[in-house]
């Protein structure tokens, strides 16, 4: 369970020699595999069930996670914590969208439109209530 992770690396692999202990990163839920030639193969994802051929890491909700190709699947934050909780977005919401633009074959430039089952807000309106 849990795949939303924001923490603080504890401990690197002698691979990783761009993320160092004690920084803050999001953890994608998505793990991408460091590819050759610009292709990142997606291998597997953190606490979201079975998907066919997508290996299950065991999710966030733990004391320590084990985060596959470290540096390609960690994103440094920030220093401070002005803006802590809005970060989770990045570890779930904004790659689950950008690897369905992926899938699509998306490239800048094109035009998309997003259906949802949420209300829409227009910039500068209020929520209700």
């Amino acid at each position: 369970m849990g795949h939303e992770i924001v923490g603080v690396v504890h401990t690197i692999g002698s691979k990783v020699h761009d993320i160092k202990i004690g920084d803050r990163v999001i953890v994608s839920v998505i793990v991408f595999e460091d590819g050759l030639e610009g292709v990142d193969p997606v291998t597997g994802t953190f606490g979201v069930g079975t998907l066919p051929g997508l290996q299950q890491f065991n999710g966030g909700q733990a004391s320590f996670v084990r985060v596959p190709f470290a540096s390609e699947n960690l994103l440094l934050l920030p220093a401070g914590k002005q803006h802590e909780l809005d970060y989770v977005l990045l570890a779930d919401i904004f790659p689950t969208a950008h690897w369905a633009l992926d899938c699509s074959g998306f490239v800048f430039g094109d035009v998309v439109v997003v259906f949802g089952a949420g209300e829409t807000l227009r910039l500068g309106s209020r929520a209700p209530g």
